[in-house]
């Protein structure tokens, strides 16, 4: 609990601005208020995601890797953590795609010029991914498979495909199928869906290189979180022209 109450400290002090900056009006349409919106969303998505795979991190087994109860669950984990981020980004991609009328609106340009090179640089790299990221390409085709089959929706052919061919080719000593058989969710785990659901991600949906696929998605995230988080508050603060201190409510 403390190093939660820790983490939350670690957050700059709550400010407010005038909910009127995401209405449209003469100079920012409705589309392109509505993309920020969402991108500020997606910012904390992601941003939860960091802070998951930090926590999990964290608690990593100090044995080594072994074929127990912590490092079962400890790989499941981070094989969910690493579904639920590469599905984002397929979604924002998507979102980047099929938002044509708020990128080309002019008010976008005047929010670009709010922000650092760095971070205008970093968003103009996500825009070239996003736009490059269609099933033809190899990333892109990562993302769309690991996103329709593991991440947001379950198909279960290609999840038993995963299974199968995981148990049909078992690493060294690594031939069983494992599960914790508790008698509530808390002391329960099915470590064979795990290695199903890993096994595809890894050599089915990114057979082509998943290193390669991996370092990219670990490079898209730093960008993003850069390029987001300056798109979001060059927005608001244009638009609203100040802020204002608030003070945290305690209930």
């Amino acid at each position: 609990m403390q190093r939660f109450l820790d983490r939350c400290s670690a957050h700059a002090e709550l400010e407010s601005f005038d909910p009127g900056v995401f209405y449209p009006d003469d100079n920012a349409g409705l589309e392109l208020c509505a993309f920020i919106v969402t991108l500020a969303g997606i910012y904390n998505d992601a941003k939860d995601i960091g802070y998951a795979m930090e926590l999990l991190v964290e608690s990593r087994p100090a044995t080594e890797p072994s074929i127990s109860r912590p490092w079962g669950i400890y790989l499941g984990l981070q094989n969910h953590i690493a579904r639920r981020f590469h599905g984002l980004l397929h979604e924002l991609f998507q979102l980047i795609q099929r938002s044509d009328i708020a990128l080309a609106d002019p008010y976008m340009r005047v929010i670009e010029g709010t922000m650092s090179r760095p971070g205008r640089e970093s968003w103009h790299l996500v825009l070239d991914v996003a736009r490059g990221a269609d099933p033809k390409h190899p990333l892109g085709k990562a993302l769309l498979l690991i996103r329709n089959k593991v991440a947001f929706h379950y198909d279960t052919s290609q999840i038993h495909r995963g299974y199968t061919e995981r148990f049909t080719h078992p690493s060294p000593g690594n031939d069983r199928a494992l599960l914790s058989r508790g008698t509530c969710m808390r002391e329960s785990r099915f470590y064979f869906a795990d290695a199903a659901f890993q096994y595809y991600l890894e050599n089915i949906a990114c057979a082509e290189d998943w290193a390669r696929f991996h370092g990219e998605t670990e490079s898209i995230f730093g960008h993003l979180n850069h390029a987001l988080m300056e798109l979001v508050t060059g927005f608001i603060q244009k638009r609203a022209g100040s802020f204002r201190q608030e003070r945290d409510m305690i209930v």
